[in-house]
């Protein structure tokens, strides 16, 4: 199972791309490659947009695009594997990254 991760103030996903996360060591990974590192799964594969990130010590973290355009994130790592990644990305967008509470 996913965990589910939403910015505080919206991300388009175009904007993952503009150049603001190269200097944090995060960088696109399509889905090929995603499953030739052995992260691809059930939950991934059945998701509509299939895009993540990787982190500077190949961690994955995959985004869906809403209908606006804005992502929000799903891990499939243990808890906290991507939490560097989510700080530089709060820093890169100056705002916070929440995990969404399952039990809601």
């Amino acid at each position: 199972m996913a965990e589910i991760y939403v910015p505080k103030e919206k991300i388009l996903v175009k904007e993952l791309f503009d150049g603001r996360l190269r200097k944090y060591s995060i960088t696109e990974v399509n889905e090929d490659m995603a499953m030739r590192m052995g992260y691809a799964n059930e939950d991934f594969q059945e998701e509509e947009k299939k895009q993540c990130l990787m982190g500077p010590y190949h961690q994955l973290i995959w985004f869906h695009e809403d209908e606006e355009g804005f992502a929000d994130f799903r891990s499939y790592t243990p808890r906290g594997a991507w939490a560097l990644g989510f700080q530089a990305m709060a820093e890169a967008f100056d705002t916070q990254i929440w995990e969404i509470d399952a039990a809601r």
